[in-house]
């Protein structure tokens, strides 16, 4: 075991947050940010992760119906989505992830 620590896989293109990006690098592509307030439906339009910011009055939706709730902030969660509720203080970038 090398006393090294070994580099992670590039997640993130650094022009990815900011929906220009075009390239086809990192695990995950076309985020869609659903800031305080709002509320998102990706209904089959493919988005299966869901990186959190602020877990605050978060409300997400998998595609098997089930309410997802308890996020933590600053993860990513692997799941198939069907939308995103956000309260006044909530926000999460929904993501569609490379297989």
């Amino acid at each position: 075991m090398s006393a090294n620590p070994t580099q992670k896989q590039n997640w993130f293109h650094n022009d990815q947050w900011s929906g220009s990006f075009t390239g086809d690098s990192g695990k995950y592509y076309d985020p869609i940010k659903v800031g305080s307030s709002a509320q998102v439906d990706v209904t089959g339009k493919g988005y299966g992760a869901i990186f959190v910011e602020n877990a605050s009055n978060l409300t997400v939706t998998a595609s098997n119906g089930v309410k997802m709730t308890g996020f933590t902030a600053g993860n990513i969660y692997d799941i198939g989505l069907d939308g995103a509720i956000n309260g006044s203080s909530g926000v999460s970038y929904l993501l569609k992830r490379r297989q």
